[in-house]
Order: C-alpha cells, then structure tokens, then sequence
C-alpha cells in the first residue's frame, strides 16, 4: 500500500476511534479492502471525503454493524470519482442506495417518470422545479451507475435505463418551458412540436456521458389563431419553445445541469433553424439529404412532445430513409465516412472511433439496414443489438459471426462506461501508461494491462476482419463506375435510326455524370422493363430524364415500385399531397407521362389523369388556405373544366359565390388566398381568372346573381364558347349546381352562337397565330380547335351536356344521333391521332408548344414515335387526317342550328 493510502487509512482510524468505534479493526478492514481494489488510494480518500462531509458517526456505525455497505462504497468511490462526488455533495444518497432494493431491481420509465413528476411537484417556481429535476436526475445516475461497476444489470439494461432518465428529463423540461413560454406570453396556445432523438439515446443505447443529438419538428406551418406576444405564427412559437427546451436541458445551476445537447445533426447543421416543420423537414431531406443522413436517422425515436406529429414525422420518413428501390450496398459512403474519421482518431487509443472499435459495429449493422429494411420491417430500429439479432435471424449474419459481434459490442461499451464512470468525461480514449490500463483492466476483471490489451486487440481485429469483409468487396466494384458503353448497348438492343439512339444516349448523358443517378441508371437498363421506359422519357421526353436526374427519389421510387405506381390510374405518392404538393404533383405528371409513353394510356385517359391531378392540387391548396366552402364555388374552364389537361396546360378558373351564404370581403378574400398558393416560385400551376366576367378589371370573386344576369344580357359569343367546358372543381356543390342551371338557362334564352361566326374565329386563329411555313397541331386548319368547336357548338344546341370533354361531347351527340355515326367516329379518332401527337411535340420541346418540330431530327423522332418511317410519309398521312378534320368541321356546321321549340 502507498504511503498516501497509509495517511487514508490513518485518518480513518481516528474518525473511527472518536465514534467509539475499534480503530485498529476499522483499519484492517480498510486494509483488506484496499489490497483487493483496482484503485485504493482513490478509494480511500474519497471515502475519507465522505466521512467528513456526512455525518462521520452514523455513517461509521453503519459500516461497522454492516460489513457489506463498506465494501459497495469502497468499490464505487474506487472506480468512479464522478459517483464519489455525487456521494459527497450528498452522503444519505449513500444510505439511500444500500437500504432498499434500487441497485437490484429495474426500473420502468412509467416509474422514472411519476417520480419526476412527483419531485418536481413539490415546487411552485420554474428555476426550483428545474433544480428538483436536475438532482432527481444526480441521484438516478448514481443508481445506474452504481448497477454498472457492482454489475447488477447487463450493458444492454444499463444503457435502456440511461435513455429511459434522458427521455423523462427531455419531457419534464418540454413541459415546464412550455407552461413557462405560454406565461409570458399571456397564452394558452398548444404545442405541436415533438422531439425526436437521434444517435445513442435515439437507439436506446445511451452511455454514462454523451450528448444528446435531438430534433425539433412541428406539425405545419402558418399563423398563429391569436396573437402571443410578439409572435405571430406557429413557426416562431416553437422555434421560441424549442430554444426554452435548450436552456432547460443544458443549463448550468448550483444543482449542476442535465445534458449537453448536440443539434448539429439538424437539416443545414449549425445554420440551420432550431425547429421545422414536417413539410419543411421532408423537402430538406428530399431534395437535398446525404448518404449519412438515412443512416442517421435510421435511429430516429420520438421520445418528447405531440405523439401524433412525431409518428406522422417517422411515417414521412419512411421512404427517404428506406426506399424499396433496390440501391446497391452503402459500403462505398460507409467506408469512406469511416476512413474520413479514422484519420482524426487514435486508431490504437480509441476505442469508439478507432479500427475495430465500437462504430465498425455500428456502421456494418447500419449498412445492412439500409440495405435490407426496406423490405424487411422487423429490420428497422435504432438499438444496435436487436438490429444484429434481427440480422442474423434473416440470414443476413452467420449466427457464430452474430455472436462474436455481440459480445464485442458489449465488452467495448463495458469499457466505455468505465472509462466515463471515472470523472464523468465524454471520452474513448485508453489510458496510455501500463499502470492506468492495469486499474482499468482490473475493474473489468483483467489480472494487468498485457492481458486487457490483449483482449481489446483480439476484439478489435475481428471488428475490423468483419467491417472489411462487408466494405471492400462492394467498395471496389462501385468504384468501377458504369460508363455510357451501358447506355449505347441498351440503344444498340433497338430498331431505331442511328440518330434517335445518338440523340437519346446524348440526353442520357446527365444520369451518367452523376454518382448517385448513374447506379439507378445502370439497374434501370439491366431491367427489361424499366429499359423501355426510360429509353423512351431519353428519346421523347428529355424533361423527364431531367427531373429524374434532379430528383434522385423518384428514380428510386419508380424502380422500386413500378408494379403499384405505373400501373394505377390514381395519383401515386398520396403522402406528399399534405406536405408537399410542388413533388406531389411533379412526381405524378412523371408517373402519368411514363404510363402514356409505354401505351398505358390513350391520350383521353393520359388527359384524364393529368386532369385529375390538377384537381387533387387544387382542392389541398385551397384546403391549405383554410377557406371557408359554405357559399363559395371554383369552376374550372378550358382544359381543366374539359378534363383535357395536357402538358403545360394552364388553370383558368372562376370563383363564384352565392351572397346568401358569403359575404362579398370574403369571397374576395378566398380568391387571393387561392392564388397566392399558386404564386410559389415554381408556381404549382398557371393559373388564371381572366376568363370571368369583365376579365381581369373585375372583382376576383363573381356573384352568383351578377354572373345569372351577365349571362342573360351581356356576355359575348366566345365566352359562351369557353363556358362549355365549366365545371365545378372545388367548393360548395349548391353554388356548383346553381351555376350549372344559370348557364343553361342563359344557352336556352340567348342567340345562338351562328355558324359564320364560328368560321370567323377559326380563320382569325389561323392567321394570327399560326407562323408562315409551319403547321400546328392545334390551331392550323384542321387542327383540334376544329374538333373542339364542332364540339362546343353541339353543347350550346344541348345545353344538357355542357361541362364536358371534347371525347364526351362528340361520343354524347353520336349516341343521341345528333352527328352521324361516322361523322363522329371520324373526328374522335382524329383527335385521339391530334392530341397524341401534340402531346409527344410538347414533352420534347422546351416551351409549351402544339407546333411541328422545323428541325429535321425532332421531326424525324415525331414520325418515327407515331409509326412513319420518313419524314415525307409522315407529312402526308398528317396532311390527309387534317384535310378530313377541316371537312368533317365544315360538315358540322351546316348542321349548325337550333333544335326546335327553342327560343332564338
């Protein structure tokens, strides 16, 4: 024993002989003990602070009268100064810990919690609640920690119950800033922020010192429903709460403070806003997350906060973090994370950071769940343990593997905690000299540092032989990246012309140069079916290929879930429409493209489909808007009212309301809100109201009885044409149904719209907007506007079928023998040929356009999709269906009159 442990000794035989105890016993008590322990002079001098900090009688007399007290407190102020201080700030937690059963029996975090709250309640004022709190939390570590070094709970119990106190102190802090927040700003306003725990605490794994890395994510953003302070919307509220959570949680107090707290693993890091919205997050992650950040937030947990919003928050995580497409293995971006922090670390001292230490661990598990947990649920949680058992019971890790894995893990996090129970320090880092890597060994049972040493590196070397064997293999193949020799193999497979494929390997080009896009890519072309579709979106919708490439998820979702996704009729990717309607409707338009390029869809239900995607926007932006629908009504006109919305299609649009049930300020008020969800840059969709009454100088909202009168007295022939085609979108239906008999009633009782004036118009667009030398699809002679004015001139004869398609209308008058059979047979399968071809020119121009390519490749490529193999035979065949569409035109006209018993 050292001359120091003999001054202890001494000074605590003399304590002992003023209590009237026998010193000479007490000391040879004291000596055994000490031979026995990994540090006995630290043992004993804090034991000696103890003593003369409590109450030195009672406490010897205790130790005399129970032999096994004195051995537990020698044993932990040996090993722990930061359990030893605790003691000595305060001695009757000694007592505490020894006379019941708290060192043996687990605790459940109900229990932790009532406690809390309990402790807490005793107080009144904030700062003294916090304090409650804060030596709750003191004493609870000392019983973890204390369960640790007399090995009373295995690794895994210990850090359940370390998570299990940081998870009721985050809730007992959200709570008190909450109520602290709302008073002073004279609120009562609810939160809807929850708190979501990443890294150790996320996965339950805590350890006796680490930070905690949290998120603060709220429902949605908006204003607040009444003023609080100065804060005016729910954005600035829980920023505000989520700060007051942070002082709570890290402040530092006479009764010391209760975490460190790291936020750099937030969307943006240090730059970033402390508190997000859902939408918010899901836009960050979606458009901009990292490799690293679906392997961190593989342990995201909600552990604090509104439930709901943080289940709605994991659900939304779910496809970033897990998407069903098939990557190919993370081991690339794994080990190369891991080499960056190897670099920075003691290889040899670390036994976190360090080859073979704690985070190989981690990353091999975390890369098989990134691989693998996208089809298998069981696979997906944040506890590193249970993720290797579940990895072994899928076959993923050989059950002798798993077991050398595990028990690695738990030696290396035994040697964490011992080495954090020391002072309380965040470290990793081995002792360096032989004589502190002996007291170390000794307190896991080694007999001396050769042997401990020993035992770390033969772990450590099977870490690292296990991490290699699953990182070198995928790193070397994915190093190999595929170069556009994948791409022009893929062409060579078709029977295009030499410049089609050129033109589509060309605009591949994009994917290729780009890490990420250039693996979907190559699995893309390895698929038969898959390689058709984007072969195709290569050749006649380069647009496409561009979004693909600037939104690598949808790649990824559209590989992994082509069965669901291109198959159904219905908008896929639902979840979006909530929280972010730009990719709710960008994913789908690409979604509806891909099925017309593969001949899913005629260009009736490609129209259709696209039309009921404008719907679906509408309707959440207005719901977005909060506006009110009782005595309000939008009606869609043009495209949208037709159901015919093609590519680039605008939204025209009319608000009506009724001034029975809405007040004029509001309706106005409904018409703003509604176009400013559309005024986004990029904007959701075009939209435009001039097609109401008195255009653009006229209020934004129409009144139902105004609208009744304008029709019946001063409305234009060619707004009757466009009304054809209203159509209630969105809104109150009472106020969609008056609207429908006042245009009805208005057809009934005005002239009609006579032949020569339709001819006049037709030969006004031609002239005016058709450029010299070129042909245009929709507006040249011949074109849809022709089909399209047979039809809006048979709704205006039969106001009962107004509101419908151009394909409708004619099928509809068809079927009542108002054309002939052929007439109208001839015209839908001359618009069905039309629109297929306008809608192939718009996908492979740039700007939105219904004009034949001039350059020789993009006509060629127009005649080839369409089944003509020259440029000439391409020209003729249009030719002759636009000649039959201008008689077939001519034809309907002279048909152009009232039916009988009507009013002119």
């Amino acid at each position: 024993m050292s001359s120091n442990a003999s001054t202890y000794v001494h000074a605590l035989e003399e304590a002992a002989l003023r209590t009237g105890l026998d010193p000479r016993a007490f000391g040879q008590r004291l000596t055994s003990l000490a031979a026995e322990a990994p540090d006995a002079e630290r043992a004993l001098r804090n034991l000696q602070r103890i003593i003369e900090a409590g109450f030195s009688s009672s406490l010897l007399r205790d130790f005399e009268a129970h032999p096994v007290l004195l051995q537990v407190c020698f044993e932990l102020v040996g090993q722990s100064q930061y359990l030893a201080d605790i003691i000595v700030r305060d001695p009757e937690m000694l007592r505490w810990l020894t006379a019941s059963d708290v060192l043996t029996k687990d605790r459940s975090a109900a229990e932790l919690e009532g406690e809390a709250r309990q402790t807490m309640g005793l107080f009144e004022r904030s700062e003294r609640r916090l304090d409650a709190l804060r030596r709750f939390h003191r004493r609870e570590m000392l019983r973890i920690g204390a369960r640790e070094i007399l090995r009373e709970a295995s690794v895994e119990t210990i850090t359940r119950d370390l998570s299990a106190l940081a998870d009721v102190a985050a809730r007992s802090v959200m709570d008190q800033a909450h109520a602290d927040l709302n008073a002073r700003l004279g609120s009562d306003l609810h939160h809807r922020m929850a708190v979501i725990a990443l890294g150790k605490l996320g996965g339950n794994e805590l350890n006796f010192s680490s930070d905690i890395d949290l998120l603060f994510v709220y429902d949605a953003d908006g204003d607040l429903p009444r003023k609080a302070g100065r804060l005016h919307t729910w954005h600035e509220y829980h920023a505000r709460l989520a700060e007051e959570i942070l002082r709570g949680l890290s402040e530092f107090t006479s009764e010391g403070h209760l975490y460190r707290v790291d936020m750099r693993l937030r969307p943006d890091g240090r730059s970033g806003p402390l508190a997000m919205s859902r939408a918010a997050m899901m836009t960050y992650y979606e458009a901009r997350g990292a490799a690293w950040e679906r392997q961190m937030l593989l342990k995201a947990r909600v552990i604090a906060g509104a439930d709901s919003v943080g289940r709605k928050f994991m659900t939304d995580l779910e496809p970033f973090i897990f998407p069903r497409a098939a990557l190919q293995a993370p081991w690339i971006e794994i080990a190369r994370m891991k080499e960056m922090i190897e670099r920075e670390a003691d290889l040899e001292g670390n036994i976190k950071l360090g080859a073979g230490g704690i985070r190989d661990i981690e990353f091999l598990v975390q890369g098989l769940q990134l691989l693998f947990a996208g089809q298998d649920r069981s696979l997906r949680t944040g506890h590193t343990l249970l993720a290797l058992e579940r990895l072994v019971q899928a076959g993923h890790i050989l059950p002798d593997d798993g077991r050398r894995l595990r028990e690695a893990y738990m030696f290396f996090r035994s040697v964490e905690h011992r080495l954090q129970l020391l002072h309380g320090h965040q470290t990793h880092q081995l002792p360096e000299t032989d004589e502190e890597r002996t007291t170390l060994g000794r307190k896991l049972g080694f007999g001396d540092a050769r042997r401990f040493m020993a035992a770390i590196r033969e772990r450590r070397d099977l870490v690292r032989d296990h991490f290699e064997a699953f990182t070198r293999p995928h790193g070397a193949t994915a190093k190999t990246a595929p170069s556009s020799d994948i791409v022009r193999n893929a062409l060579t497979a078709t029977d295009w012309p030499a410049a089609l494929r050129e033109m589509a390997s060309q605009r591949l080009q994009i994917l290729v140069n780009d890490d990420a896009s250039r693996r979907l890519l190559e699995m893309a072309l390895n698929h038969p079916r898959h390689r058709v579709w984007i072969l195709q979106a290569a050749w006649l919708a380069p647009s496409v290929i561009e979004r693909l490439h600037a939104e690598p998820l949808l790649l990824e979702s559209l590989l992994g879930n082509a069965d669901e996704v291109l198959q159904r009729r219905d908008p896929a990717w639902t979840d979006l429409r909530e929280r972010d309607l730009h990719r709710y409707r960008s994913y789908n338009e690409v979604r509806t493209i891909i099925r017309f390029l593969l001949g899913a869809t005629k260009a009736v239900e490609f129209e259709a489909e696209l039309s009921r995607l404008a719907e679906d926007v509408l309707s959440s932006a207005a719901d977005k808007a909060a506006i009110p629908v009782h005595g309000l009504g939008l009606f869609g006109l043009g495209k949208l009212g037709g159901k015919e919305m093609g590519i680039g299609s605008d939204l025209d649009l009319v608000l009506v309301y009724d001034e029975q049930r809405c007040d004029r300020s509001a309706a106005e008020a409904a018409g703003r809100a509604i176009a400013r969800q559309f005024s986004t840059v990029p904007p959701l969709y075009r939209v435009d109201f001039r097609l109401r009454p008195e255009g653009r100088n006229a209020p934004l909202a129409v009144e139902l009885g105004y609208l009744r009168t304008y029709l019946r007295d001063r409305a234009e022939p060619w707004e009757f044409l466009a009304m054809t085609r209203m159509r209630s979108v969105w809104g109150d239906t009472s106020v969609g149904v008056k609207v429908t008999r006042s245009l009805r009633a208005a057809c009934m009782e005005r002239p009609m719209v006579s032949a020569a004036y339709l001819t006049k118009m037709r030969r006004s667009m031609e002239s005016q907007r058709v450029q010299k030398g070129s042909v245009d699809l929709k507006v040249s002679a011949g074109g849809i506007v022709d089909i399209e004015f047979v039809a809006q001139s048979l709704a205006l004869r039969h106001p009962e079928i107004l509101g419908r398609s151009t394909w409708r209308t004619i099928s509809s008058a068809s079927r009542k023998r108002w054309l002939t059979k052929d007439l109208a047979s001839g015209l839908l399968s001359a618009l069905e040929r039309l629109r297929h071809m306008e809608f192939l020119v718009r996908l492979a121009s740039p700007t939105v356009t219904s004009a034949l390519p001039q350059d020789p490749a993009g006509l060629q490529s127009l005649a080839w999709a369409v089944g003509r193999s020259t440029e000439r035979e391409f020209r003729r065949s249009l030719e002759r269906c636009m000649k039959d569409v201008r008689a077939a035109f001519r034809t309907a006209l002279r048909r152009h009159r009232r039916p009988s018993g009507r009013r002119r």
